[in-house]
């Protein structure tokens, strides 16, 4: 169950696996500033991400990150709303990773 208290326990996983936690967090900090594409996009691109993995808690830290870099509220919903378009793409990714025949794909509705 999604509880925000639990994103605590990211400094317990750092602390039971070092070397991971350190990729990530250097990874997360060389992707992230802006670049070729603004920090708002990517932010919002991660919050696209967020929705496809159906992780809540990057869905709450990059809804953040979004409007600390000025994304309006209707960009953070216009990505919600995109939420069953990227369940609808996940569903055929697993499904061709699978071996299932990705054209017989049906999408949720």
């Amino acid at each position: 169950m999604y509880d925000l208290t639990k994103l605590g326990k990211l400094k317990d996983l750092g602390a039971a696996a070092p070397e991971v936690s350190k990729a990530f967090w250097a990874f997360d900090k060389a992707a992230m500033p802006p670049g070729a594409i603004s920090g708002k996009n990517k932010e919002l691109i991660a919050l696209a991400v967020a929705f496809t993995t159906q992780c809540p808690y990057a869905f709450h830290i990059h809804a953040g990150r979004a409007r600390d870099a000025g994304a309006t509220d209707q960009e953070i919903a216009r990505d919600g709303r995109c939420n069953g378009c990227a369940k609808n793409v996940r569903n055929w990714t697993m499904n061709a990773a699978v071996g299932q025949n990705p054209n017989s794909f049906r999408p949720e509705r």
